[in-house]
């Protein structure tokens, strides 16, 4: 006899599918509850091998199936449901409905058919030594789930021989605390077969009980093991909030919604004026959206699903993070051991702007944090070169700026430049050792009528000056003058800086007894200043008063009343510096009387008639008299002289014509006015002789 273990290894090339029999639904009754050990021996002894199947191979598990049985002790096997627990699931359907899910489960039942008997012998022995790795659908034979259909497998057939499985109980509840009520009964028939699995899906209605289970029976309506305990909640959306509530311009923001009921939802997006989309509708509780301008919004959202909808309301504000810093010097780099020295940056961008400067372990504080581009620290009694650095932070970002600092014994003198640019002078030094610079002389030129004030400036580390070259046009200084300026730092010997050219005086006085008006440059851009001055010359008398003076332009210019006019700062008034009236301070040459005497007026509407012709519609002129009290000051014959200034403000691009004004008449073919006169000492009245005088000045965007 050849031995078991043998026999079992002996498998005939091409085993052949089994059918696997009919499965039963609840109603078709077990074949007995319970059943002789004895009458299943018959049977199997009985049992005659399946199509393709070795016959010794198949006595053998029938022997070893017996000796299984054997084993058990019993003489009867009873009936009843399989303990295996079912995997249940749950998903979201349609509505208010979800669909269960899950597998059939009988360990033992190898042919699928509800009882686990003598006819699982078959599947085995037809698959016998089969890897169910590599025959996943044949998962169902490897009883003891060790991935081979072996002998072993017979072990859980017979330990769970005459288990019946007819169908499935589903039960449901309001929760998984209540008591669960049956709601159906599902018959093994009604499975569906896939990859070797018996497959179940269950629609509930989950607008009630939101909790539900499966119980396995069997023939006899037993109940066996059941299965997890689901829940399915059919409820309208409630929204609870949407974040975030702000965002920068131009950034993708995701905004999402938080809300609660039943799936699938669909979400409905308005975001207002402030992004881009403005409206859109998602599946998912987000959408993706760019900020556009700075401001703040209002938008909402509405989910709905199958039972209702909600909407929420929301505000979000886009942020401006403006311009970030950009750091294009620090000033001074160097000084001397131990000094205290005030550190000044040159930065742009938007505030506020945090400051966090690295001295390199040159100074103390060696790093500090500022909220302003200056700090103040005493360096090093060490004398070296440490490596320094700024970086300056906004919103918008940031910009770092590496210096050296050098610390050094010798001390090196100051340096000062003076330029000249159309009417303004300007002079700039600087100290690298951060020493304080006196400026003693203000500004000088060489002709002795140019001295401008102040002529000293407390001790600073830098000091601008600026002078307007207004009254320069009148003077007659042959060869110009230089403009310089001179500083000390008490410490080195004074130095002195010059301009690179002369500044030449213009000498223009116009004709004799004449009143004129000329103007520092012939263009302006839109919105900046254009100075305009008006002067006389006369030979034969002194000047005493201006009862009129009269200057029309077109609407490419505009004049501010409250803000243009220089009438003059009278004697030796402090805050002359910056005024050419501070140099008519000698009693030969104060031409107009005090500013309280002294009248402005405009501008006005212009309507009158010049060499009988009307103004153009849209032109305006001012008008300025100068009336002195019983001629106190006069102006000496042979002489020039201010009689105001004022300032041209760009309006709109193009050509602006401009023109003073000798004669008008008030009406068409009316007298005409002469514009201005004066009053002299030796002969009373007399009229100036003033050519109508028109030019041109081109506006630039």
């Amino acid at each position: 006899m050849v031995p078991l273990a043998i026999v079992l290894i002996i498998i005939l090339a091409g085993v052949l599918l089994v059918a696997c029999g009919r499965r039963r639904s609840p109603s078709t009754p077990s074949v007995q509850v319970s059943s002789s050990v004895a009458e299943q021996l018959a049977e199997l002894d009985e049992l005659a091998p399946p199509p393709g199947v070795d016959a010794a191979v198949f006595q053998g598990l029938k022997d070893a199936l017996a000796g299984e049985l054997r084993a058990r002790g019993v003489s009867k096997l009873v009936s009843e449901p399989p303990d295996d627990a079912p995997t249940l699931t749950a998903t979201p359907s349609a509505g208010t409905y979800f669909t269960l899910r899950w597998q059939y489960r009988s360990t033992g039942d190898y042919n699928l058919d509800g009882i686990v008997n003598i006819m699982d012998l078959t599947p085995l022995a037809a698959h016998f030594n089969e890897s169910t790795t590599e025959h996943p659908e044949y998962a169902a034979i490897d009883g003891n789930g060790d991935g081979t259909i072996n002998i072993m497998d017979l072990t859980p057939l017979a330990a769970n021989f005459n288990v019946d499985c007819a169908g499935y109980r589903v039960k449901g509840a309001t929760s998984p605390t209540e008591t669960f009520d049956l709601l159906d009964t599902v018959a093994l028939a009604d499975a569906v077969e896939d990859g070797g699995q018996l497959s179940f899906e269950y629609s509930v209605d989950a607008s009630t009980n939101h909790a539900f289970k499966v119980v396995v029976i069997d023939g006899q309506d037993n109940e066996g093991a059941e299965s997890n305990v689901v829940q399915a909640s059919a409820t309208p959306p409630e929204i609870t909030g949407v974040t975030p509530d702000s965002g920068n311009e131009g950034d993708e923001v995701d905004f999402v919604a938080t809300v609660t009921g039943s799936q699938p939802m669909a979400f409905h997006w308005e975001m207002g004026d402030g992004a881009t989309p403005a409206t859109a509708d998602t599946e998912l509780p987000y959408v993706s959206v760019t900020l556009g301008s700075a401001g703040e919004y209002d938008g909402s959202v509405t989910a709905t699903n199958a039972i209702g909808e909600d909407t929420f309301d929301f505000h979000y504000e886009v942020i401006h993070l403006g311009v970030a810093p950009e750091i294009t010097s620090v000033s001074p780099t160097s000084g001397s051991p131990g000094q205290e020295m005030k550190f000044t940056a040159t930065v742009t961008g938007d505030e506020p702007i945090t400051y966090d400067w690295d001295f390199g372990g040159g100074a103390n504080p060696n790093t500090p944090q500022t909220d302003m581009p200056d700090v103040t620290v005493t360096l090093s009694e060490t004398a070296t070169d440490y490596p320094a650095s700024l970086t300056a932070t906004n919103a918008a970002g940031s910009d770092s700026y590496p210096f050296t600092l050098h610390i050094s014994s010798v001390n090196h003198p100051p340096t000062v430049e003076v330029t000249v640019s159309g009417d303004t002078v300007t002079a700039v030094a600087d100290d690298i050792d951060g020493d304080p610079l006196e400026f003693h002389f203000g500004f000088m030129m060489s002709n002795p009528y140019w001295e401008l004030v102040p002529t000293d400036v407390a001790p600073t580390t830098q000091y601008t000056q600026i002078s307007k070259l207004y009254n320069w046009i009148l003077m007659d200084v042959p060869g110009g003058a230089v403009p310089s300026c001179v500083v000390d730092d008490g410490v080195n010997p004074p130095v002195k800086g010059d301009a690179s050219s002369p500044v030449m005086a213009q000498g223009q006085h116009g004709a004799d007894n004449s009143i004129n008006m000329t103007v520092v440059g012939d263009s302006v851009k839109v919105g900046e200043e254009l100075r305009a001055i008006v002067y006389f010359f006369n030979s034969a008398a002194d000047v005493r008063e201006f009862p009129s003076v009269r200057i029309e332009f077109d609407d490419k210019l505009d004049i501010d009343p409250t803000a243009s006019y220089n009438v003059g700062l009278w004697g030796d008034a402090p805050d002359a510096a910056d005024d050419f009236w501070a140099l008519f301070d000698t009693a030969n040459m104060k031409i107009l009387p005090t500013p309280d005497q002294y009248s402005t007026f405009g501008p006005f509407d212009a309507d009158y008639w010049v060499d009988g012709v009307h103004v153009p519609a849209g032109r305006k002129y001012i008008e300025a008299r100068a009336l002195p009290d019983g001629g106190t000051y006069a102006f000496d014959a042979g002489g020039a002289g201010y009689v105001f200034n004022f300032k041209f403000v760009g309006v709109s691009a193009g050509t602006a014509h401009v023109r003073f004004i000798s004669q008008y008449s008030e009406t068409e073919g009316g007298d005409p006015i002469d514009a201005t006169y004066y009053t002299s000492t030796t002969g009373g009245a007399h009229n100036l002789f003033d050519d109508l005088a028109e030019f041109d000045i081109t506006v630039t965007e």
